[in-house]
């Protein structure tokens, strides 16, 4: 990159893309894929961006890292067995869950 370049690009809007649509425009704007973080969601699918950083529409130098919040699905929850308890039990294993 030549340090006298002062041109500007526009961040591409990422939010709701998947994974790999998204490492596509980041190369294709001339940007450079930065960290990749996790959250669960229960709107959002599997690999697909939560949020970035720059937001999409944002004038940066070129190179500039973009950072992506990618989700990974809705959170798990451990169920308990209780299908050989007594009502009871059940009822008080899972409360306590």
């Amino acid at each position: 990159t030549d340090p006298t370049d002062n041109r500007e690009i526009k961040v591409p809007f990422l939010v709701g893309q998947s994974l790999t649509h998204a490492e596509s425009a980041i190369d294709a704007a001339d940007l450079i894929l930065g960290g990749r973080t996790r959250e669960t969601s229960d709107t959002v699918p599997v690999d697909q961006v939560i949020r970035q950083t720059p937001e999409g529409g944002v004038r940066v130098a070129p190179n500039t890292s973009v950072s992506l919040v990618l989700s990974s699905g809705p959170e798990m929850t451990v169920v308990p067995l209780v299908a050989s308890s007594t009502q009871a039990d059940a009822k008080l294993e899972i409360r306590s869950t």
